[in-house]
């Protein structure tokens, strides 16, 4: 293991512990983790990369004729997501995105929220490659993936002071640079990897719950913003159903 993937593993480690004040989370609301819900096709269902909380897999494990499967590269988040559902029957693995540790042909659902955010697009790349190999036929990817769209907003419209990379469509976050989406990036990887069908919805988080936990994750970078803005440009992100 090299020092940059390293203290990648210790950024992770130590913002398990400060998940929900430092990151805006799709599956803290309930109606957006049924949505997600709604995609999944029943059966040996994987939630990549599934962080600490535990609220997808909680409600995954609940499905009928379902073995739900918890996957994160982070020991910390994954020992923080199984102390949360520890009453349900989840079982967990540490796993790569980029060299997923199941059986090609083997998964009926990928499931990935915000997940899919490395450094560097040739990564992005083998997180696609795995999620085809490891479904089956007629199983599904689901994946919310960040909007670049959005950075470009925020940049722009909300006068945040992000930083991006341009080229890459990446934005600096938390744990560094993370690859983030347009709708063109999503077409492309879908085409390369042969999806025989998809769909790309843009889900906005607008509701004044939503609207609060961003103005407590983002702090004075979103001070000055009135909620008239928010509401004219909400944030966005892509979510992504393909089958397999």
């Amino acid at each position: 293991m090299g020092k940059a993937e390293a203290d990648t593993i210790r950024s992770w480690e130590e913002l398990s512990h400060l998940y929900e004040s430092k990151v805006f989370s799709v599956t803290s609301f309930r109606e957006r983790r049924q949505r997600i819900l709604r995609e999944i096709v029943p059966g040996a269902v994987a939630d990549v990369g599934c962080g600490p909380l535990g609220l997808m897999l909680s409600e995954i494990c609940r499905l009928p004729k379902t073995i739900a499967i918890g996957s994160d590269s982070c020991l910390e988040m994954i020992v923080q997501s199984r102390n949360k559902t520890e009453s349900c029957d989840v079982r967990y693995v540490v796993a790569d995105n980029r060299q997923l540790p199941f059986p090609s042909s083997s998964m009926d659902t990928i499931v990935s929220i915000n997940s899919f955010v490395p450094e560097s697009r040739e990564d992005v790349e083998l997180m696609f490659q795995q999620s085809k190999r490891v479904l089956r036929k007629g199983g599904r990817l689901v994946a919310m993936l960040p909007s670049f769209e959005m950075s470009l907003i925020a940049r722009d419209t909300w006068r945040m002071p992000v930083r991006l990379d341009l080229k890459g469509h990446r934005e600096w976050e938390t744990s560094g640079w993370q690859c983030f989406y347009t709708e063109a990036d999503i077409h492309e990887l879908v085409r390369k990897n042969r999806f025989p069908d998809y769909r790309l919805d843009r889900v906005a988080f607008s509701t004044p719950e939503e609207v609060t936990q961003i103005r407590r994750v983002y702090g004075d970078s979103v001070r000055g913003i009135p909620d008239a803005l928010f509401a004219d440009y909400p944030l966005f992100e892509h979510l992504l159903i393909a089958e397999r």
